[in-house]
């Protein structure tokens, strides 16, 4: 499987857990004669969020590299891991500290960002 790719920047492996999640949007409508109708208002973005480690010598190195990547805050293509590629913006990466001697641990998020598609709600 090919590794998990954000614009340049390449996974060294793969996130441990991947969630990829897709959602309509949905907006209550409260009727003057009482009561409350759904109202559809198309697909929403895609969400994008996993959690892994960098492990060995350079592990702290990569997460660096990553954060840098978050911290510019541009998009570009997310691809790879089994996700179709899109384009989207990096929203929220944790440090978490689990794992043992030379593991860093990671959370993430990315945000499908396809302006291209008129009159979808994003």
């Amino acid at each position: 499987m090919v590794n998990l790719q954000f614009g340049q920047y390449k996974f060294p492996h793969n996130p441990k857990k991947l969630r990829v999640i897709t959602a309509q949007q949905l907006k209550g409508i409260v009727c003057a004669q009482g009561g409350e109708i759904t109202q559809c208002l198309g697909r929403g973005r895609t969400v994008i969020e996993g959690e892994g480690e960098f492990y060995g010598p350079q592990a702290m190195h990569q997460y660096e590299q990553l954060r840098l990547v978050f911290e510019q805050g541009e998009k570009a293509v997310l691809f790879g891991a089994g996700v179709e590629p899109m384009e989207a913006s990096p929203q929220q990466l944790e440090l978490v500290g689990q794992g043992g001697a030379g593991t860093v641990g990671y959370r993430f998020r990315f945000i499908e960002d396809d302006s291209r598609k008129q009159g979808e709600v994003l």
